[in-house]
């Protein structure tokens, strides 16, 4: 057998600690620890765009985030306005999808669009302390900072005036720009808010519906509705009594645009609109 000498055993020994090494390595990189919904849960407040100091790039309001992992919902305000989005996070890789935003005018100078910009990109997320970082192709994009929850700003001074604004019954008085006396002959669709438990209830031109909803800022979030089958239950012992629903085809696109995520805009005390790419798709007024 051939023997192997000094400087072999040495190249050996070399050989054997590279693959430890790179072993030690490639364990440690499929042992990642990934964030939980306890380490991200709170309200975030951004500390800097690109390594540049949120202080000095927003005059008013620093922008937020808050995530909301029960129905995988994030929100914030971007600076005036707010914004609300769905996400998904595999791998500590945060991919925001449906990303809706005021656009109001602001008075003060401000980087909402860099803000938005940098937030709907594929970033993997990291928590350091009471840091939240943004990563995107290997550089620093977004710093967060663990929020006070009881310093938590809206568009609105507080969410109870919006609860105020939007409780009690609401009648629908155009669909998609329709006039909806005249799309829903015999009764129009009704909308009622409670807060309490953050249920909506209503008619939709022939039958019930209920949902629930999550409303904050200018943002309003409305799952999809559930109907109650009036027609059907009146004479569910004799399907051939069932009678039809006229309104059903106006009905389901009600239904349907009522089920989403929009904008809410008030028309003076007794009229809001909710808006979507800037058009009203609903208009209510006051019972």
């Amino acid at each position: 057998m051939e023997k192997i000498g000094v400087k072999g055993r040495k190249k050996l020994s070399v050989s054997f600690m590279l693959l430890c090494f790179v072993g030690l390595f490639l364990n440690s990189c499929s042992n990642k620890v990934h964030l939980t919904p306890e380490e991200l849960n709170g309200y975030w407040v951004l500390k800097s765009i690109n390594e540049k100091d949120a202080n000095e790039l927003f005059q008013g309001a620093i922008p937020t985030i808050e995530f909301d992992f029960s129905d995988g919902n994030v929100f914030g305000s971007c600076s005036c306005n707010s914004y609300h989005g769905r996400f998904k996070l595999e791998n500590n890789t945060l991919s925001i999808s449906n990303m809706v935003n005021t656009e109001k005018m602001c008075l003060e100078p401000n980087a909402e669009k860099d803000f938005l910009q940098n937030l709907i990109n594929e970033n993997t997320l990291s928590v350091e302390g009471e840091e939240l970082i943004f990563t995107c192709k290997d550089k620093v994009v977004l710093v967060f900072t663990k929020g006070d929850q009881s310093m938590r700003k809206t568009s609105f001074s507080r969410d109870n005036e919006l609860q105020a604004l939007l409780s009690g019954g609401w009648t629908l008085e155009k669909l998609n720009g329709a006039d909806a006396s005249i799309v829903f002959v015999e009764e129009t669709p009704t909308l009622n808010f409670d807060f309490k438990t953050n249920r909506v209830t209503g008619f939709a031109g022939c039958n019930h519906y209920h949902s629930q909803f999550r409303a904050f800022g200018d943002t309003l979030i409305i799952l999809s509705p559930e109907l109650s089958f009036v027609h059907e239950q009146k004479d569910i012992a004799n399907p051939s009594l069932i009678e039809e629903c006229p309104y059903m085809e106006n009905e389901q696109a009600y239904i349907n645009v009522l089920a989403d995520t929009t904008l809410i805009n008030f028309v003076g005390d007794n009229t809001f609109q909710l808006m979507k790419d800037g058009s009203a798709i609903l208009e209510f007024g006051r019972i």
